[in-house]
Parts: C-alpha cells; sequence; structure tokens
C-alpha cells in the first residue's frame, strides 16, 4: 500500500476511479481536476502494489481548520485497512501543517465509518438534518483538535 498526495499528472487514474466507484453527489472526473487546481485542497491517493489506485480521501484546509470532503475505498477493498490508512495518513499530515481542528460529516447508518473515526479521536459535535440526498438522511458531524 502506497499513500501520497495526488499531483496534477493523476488526473487519468483518478478519472478511471471514478467511473468505477460511485463518489457521491457533485463528484465528477472535472470536479476532481478543479479540487487538484485549489490551494487549498487536497486528494491523497492509496495505491496497491501494482500501482492501482484503490482508494482516495479529499480534504480542505482554511484558516488553520480541516475538513474531509470524501473517502472512497474500492468496492472489493473495503474492510482491510485502506480507509485506516487514508485517515491516519491525513491526520498525520495535518498535525505537520499545524491544523488545529478536523472536522467531517458521515451519514448517522455508517457505524463502521464511525467507528473508524472514534479510534482516531473524533466525537460527535453536531448533526446535519435531511444531508444526504437523495434518501435525506442525517449526518452526524465530527471533529477532533490536533
Amino acid at each position: 500500500m502506497l499513500i501520497r498526495r495526488a499531483q496534477g499528472d493523476d488526473l487519468a487514474p483518478l478519472r478511471e476511479f471514478v467511473e468505477a466507484q460511485p463518489l457521491g453527489t457533485g463528484w465528477t472526473p472535472d470536479s476532481l481536476a478543479d479540487t487538484l487546481q485549489n490551494p487549498q485542497d487536497s486528494i491523497w491517493l492509496g495505491f496497491d502494489q501494482v500501482s492501482r489506485l484503490q482508494a482516495i480521501l479529499i480534504t480542505r484546509v482554511v484558516a488553520g481548520e480541516a475538513e474531509l470532503l470524501n473517502i472512497v475505498v474500492a468496492e472489493g477493498m473495503r474492510r482491510k485497512g485502506w480507509g485506516r490508512a487514508l485517515v491516519g495518513e491525513w491526520v498525520a499530515s495535518m498535525k505537520k501543517e499545524l491544523v488545529k481542528r478536523l472536522f467531517l460529516e458521515v451519514r448517522v447508518s455508517n457505524l463502521p465509518a464511525i467507528t473508524l473515526y472514534e479510534n482516531f479521536g473524533f466525537s460527535e459535535v453536531g448533526r446535519r438534518a435531511r444531508y444526504y440526498q437523495p434518501d435525506q438522511e442525517d449526518a452526524l458531524v465530527l471533529a477532533r483538535s490536533l
């Protein structure tokens, strides 16, 4: 497993990943290209031993706070440590960059993700009613200080 931040020349594997994996509302190849151009945003990539992209984490840093915008692990790679590795790399990097606080939203029904985030020290600070579309599921807002 190799984890690193995306660069401009990573757009081709990102496009392939988006075509194969549902990223959620609003995430398209064009939006990922825009994310790569935004200096406040970063995309973390997780590659397997044969250099296939298996997981991504998208984040934004503004005014000393970082938000995890999206994390997706390829269908066949779930429950194998990819999410844990990406979140761990992100948290460690944010500490080095002197970010003060981390935030994220997660579906209230996504118990494996909630457990993962709690294991990294995140706790609930709020709830967003009917946040996820089209099913109108609530989101938990989780945060932690660094």
